[in-house]
């Protein structure tokens, strides 16, 4: 199999715009990335569109209709099996790339090949950051019984899933979806499985900054620009992450798109904060602007 790697992200149709300026932001950063995107549920002419860009990972056929995004999103390895690439790296619909040096994730995989490692993740950066606060948080019974059941993991880090590593880990990925087919109902299903699959095989996981992986919640508080640069303290960020505990930072609205002479009511995720908030709408307009044409041509607009 290949040692490159592949960049993939998945949205449903409500996320239709969200994705593009995610995709859009990475492709900028780094043209020369492979980034796919995951068939959440698009309409026939949004996933003809994202076909016709040669990123499309259409829904595999053996997956029931009606699940929700979270758990298709532990699908992971069904939407990718035909890929003859072993490393992926997971990025959520509502991220920001914002540094050049988004490539060097390559970096990243070679740590991991060198020391064993299967999967990679950002500790979560909401109010409860332990398995066992989380747990006790939300309604999560299986990650309490986790935590309760394997000493000293009860003050573990609670990690988020917004971006994640996967270096020839087919074995995370198989069970990712049989785990979280188990816990439906839980809050956070994906996220819950995730961190007990990791912690049960902790020795192949590695956890990653954040500061630099998966800028969100409290941190999107620290964050400052410079030059359309986002620091959070001295670390350049390289994905921000358009999610916060109870909505402190970020804000869900709709806005109206001018496609093609066309104007389109778009649903959106976007900052709160001005300077952030504009570097990402600036991302959705250049993504407009060069895809006019294939919006109108695909029947997405």
């Amino acid at each position: 199999m290949s040692d490159r790697f592949v960049f993939v992200t998945g949205a449903n149709s409500n996320y239709f715009w969200l994705v593009n300026a995610a995709v859009e932001s990475l492709s900028e950063q780094a043209p020369d990335l492979d980034i796919r995107v995951m068939d959440f549920g698009f309409t026939p002419e949004q996933a003809r569109f994202f076909s016709t860009q040669g990123r499309l990972l259409p829904r595999p056929f053996e997956i029931p209709a009606n699940l929700h995004p979270y758990t298709l999103k532990t699908c992971f390895g069904l939407y990718v099996r035909e890929l003859q690439v072993k490393n992926f790296a997971w990025f959520d619909s509502d991220m920001l790339c914002l540094d050049p040096a988004i490539s060097s994730v390559a970096a990243l995989f070679d740590d991991m090949t060198a020391t064993g490692k299967k999967f990679a993740a950002c500790p979560d950066m909401g109010p409860n950051p332990t398995l066992s606060r989380f747990a006790s948080a939300f309604h999560a019974p299986a990650l309490a019984h986790f935590a309760a059941e394997h000493p000293g993991h009860a003050d573990l880090r609670y990690l988020n899933t917004g971006f994640v590593l996967f270096a020839d880990a087919h074995e995370f990925l198989t069970q990712w979806p049989r785990l979280t087919a188990k816990i439906q109902g839980e809050v956070c299903i994906d996220q819950n499985a995730f961190n007990i699959l990791f912690y049960s095989n902790a020795s192949q996981g590695m956890i990653l900054n954040p500061k630099r992986w998966n800028a969100h919640s409290a941190l999107l508080g620290e964050t400052h620009t410079k030059n359309n640069q986002v620091f959070c303290g001295d670390e350049r960020v390289a994905l921000l992450h358009c999610t916060s505990h109870q909505n402190v930072f970020h804000d869900e609205l709709t806005i109206g798109l001018k496609v093609a002479g066309v104007t389109v009511p778009a649903r959106f995720k976007t900052f709160r904060e001005e300077n952030l908030r504009r570097l990402h709408l600036a991302a959705l307009e250049r993504f407009l602007r060069k895809n006019a044409a294939g919006l109108k041509a695909s029947g997405a607009v």
